[in-house]
């Protein structure tokens, strides 16, 4: 893997000289050309000098003539920043580097803290894969010099972009790597081993194979890597097939769905909403929220749609959006369990804990829902701050303004209405092939903030960094847990706390061509992980009538949360 990784500097350095000395200039600026004619590019600049490019000419903003070498050069800068644009590759588009960096560092601290627990040997099964450190750090170094070369292209944007992209994309091979042989020195080499989560089952052999399918994945994101590389270094037909390609990661599957909070959802909500105004932690009025109802649910997949609020919190100076499903409201007895840590509790006073099935430990595929509610937040933010059909002018597109109103204004945001708008605006742009005759319809801005719109879309990723620390955060059972003297081998360990962060990315459709599967899809089975339905369990309700409900669940996580 470091072989690839020197391949990666080799290709951004050749890259660079390519734009530097171009080969068959005016074949170049042909094809160039051609594949920009239709799409709209931001003024580029190589050194002082400033280009314009539109329709795939090129101008000097000052006004001086232009030489072919200089042309290409600004050509090939271009196309860079379009096709990274509209059709992105390892995009975390929305996500904020920066604080993918201290997430990174999150679970440095997290990892130094379960290590004295642990034989050296165990500690070196952590090291190797246990969280990916190096590779969340190289992600946002690759995002942010993407965000530049869309913004701001010029050569240094540029070379920056290939040069990150490339180690980022590398590093992703090696903590895979890395990974595979954690599970193999952790886990049973018994065929008759299994490990239960919400929703499904997995096994030694299961999660053997998810490596090496996400292995297979990286095969071929590198291959389209070196393809989009090569393309600028010396452009070819097959290149001049610049097109707007906004790959999505699942297809709309609508069903009949209510179009009001049904009441036992509406109590559920309030008694979390309760909960969460009465910590301190909270950030906001999460009465403010609206319901999202996600469609074809991961964690349910014996329901056709759930119910989901969101609440944020402050954790290690950064504000946190966490999802609650409200379905209903899940709780381990204490007092019934033989698990030992809940035995523990129990003495202590706590008969009951509160647990959403939905814990990234519980339930691997909840990173995929949360991803995806996180999303639709993300996109009705950014359509109730910047709408695109609000105004008047644009009533050719009035089916759009009413998609749009019908996310930004109601109580109850569904997914599938997320989903028809996202596609309709795909659409849209890609009818034309390009996004310049639309620009000028709508303005440069709007169309800018379309793609914006499909990119997040596409790579689910806006809220990464915040998923990334509520691992570390709910690994916090594992320290009460070793503090309390109630062992968790590596075994355990390795696979419930580490599986979701290499299945991170897998909703990620600019990374993922065919989304690699870690375990087996069953009826969600509650019961068998000791799980108590609040809604169906009468004696249950005797014992913690709701009016007392968000109380004790509050002194509940206060008490949790006073043994980190």
């Amino acid at each position: 893997m470091r072989i690839l990784i020197l391949f990666f500097l080799f290709v951004s350095t050749f890259v660079f000289v390519g734009i530097l000395q171009p080969i068959n200039t005016s074949k170049e600026i042909v094809l160039l050309s051609r594949a920009l004619e239709n799409f709209t590019v931001p003024n580029v600049s190589i050194g002082t000098v400033e280009y314009t490019v539109t329709q795939g000419n090129v101008k000097r903003t000052d006004g001086y003539t232009i030489l072919p070498s200089q042309r290409v050069h600004v050509l090939k800068i271009a196309y860079a920043s379009v096709v990274t644009r509209v059709n992105p590759l390892f995009s975390f588009s929305g996500a904020n580097p920066q604080n993918l960096r201290a997430s990174a560092q999150v679970f440095e601290n997290s990892l130094k803290s379960l290590q004295g627990f642990y034989t050296p040997e165990e500690q070196n099964v952590l090291n190797d894969g246990f969280y990916p450190i190096a590779l969340v750090r190289s992600i946002a170094r690759a995002e942010e010099t993407r965000n530049s070369l869309i913004q701001n292209p010029n050569s240094i944007t540029f070379r920056a972009y290939i040069k990150s992209t490339g180690e980022a994309i590398a590093t992703f091979g090696v903590y895979t790597t890395a990974v595979e042989k954690m599970y193999e020195r952790a886990l049973p080499n018994d065929l008759q081993w299994r490990y239960n989560f919400v929703g499904g089952k997995t096994t030694r052999v299961h999660v053997l194979d998810f490596t090496k399918q996400v292995h297979s994945e990286i095969q071929k994101l590198t291959q389209k890597f070196e393809e989009r590389t090569g393309c600028i270094v010396r452009p070819t037909k097959e290149c001049q097939k610049l097109s707007i390609e906004f790959k999505f990661p699942d297809n709309i599957n609508a069903t009949i769905r209510p179009h009001s909070i049904p009441e036992d959802v509406a109590l559920n909500r309030k008694t979390l909403l309760e909960v969460y105004k009465g910590l301190p932690e909270t950030y906001n009025d999460p009465a403010t929220e609206p319901i999202f109802l996600l469609e074809n649910p991961y964690c349910f997949p014996d329901k056709n749609y759930v119910f989901y609020t969101t609440v944020q919190e402050l954790y290690a100076d950064e504000i946190l959006t966490k999802t609650f499903n409200v379905n209903n409201l899940y709780f381990f007895e204490a007092d019934k369990s033989d698990s030992p840590y809940l035995q523990k509790v129990a003495e202590k006073g706590f008969t009951f804990f509160y647990q959403p099935p939905t814990n990234t430990y519980m339930c691997p595929l909840d990173m995929w829902d949360s991803a995806r509610i996180l999303t639709m937040r993300t996109i009705r933010n950014e359509l109730k701050a910047n709408p695109i059909f609000a105004e008047e002018s644009l009533q050719k597109w009035r089916i759009l303004k009413k998609k749009e109103l019908a996310i930004n204004d109601s109580d109850l945001v569904h997914s599938t209405d997320i989903d028809t708008y996202m596609y309709a605006l795909r659409e849209l742009l890609q009818k034309n092939n390009g996004d310049d005759i639309l620009a000028k319809e709508i303005g440069e801005e709007k169309v800018y903030d379309i793609e914006h719109l499909l990119a997040i879309y596409q790579a689910q990723s806006a809220y990464i960094s915040e998923l990334l620390v509520l691992l570390p955060r709910e690994n916090t059972f594992v320290a009460r847990s070793l503090l309390s003297n109630v062992p968790i081998n590596i075994e355990e360990l390795t696979v419930t706390r580490s599986s979701p962060l290499l299945g991170l990315f897998t909703f990620n459709a600019s990374i993922y061509s065919e989304r690699p599967r870690f375990m087996t899809r069953n009826t969600s089975d509650f019961e068998s992980l000791g799980l108590t339905k609040y809604n169906e369990n009468t004696e249950f309700r005797t014992r913690v009538p709701r009016e007392k409900l968000a109380d004790t669940i509050r002194k509940v996580i206060q008490y949790e949360r006073s043994l980190k």
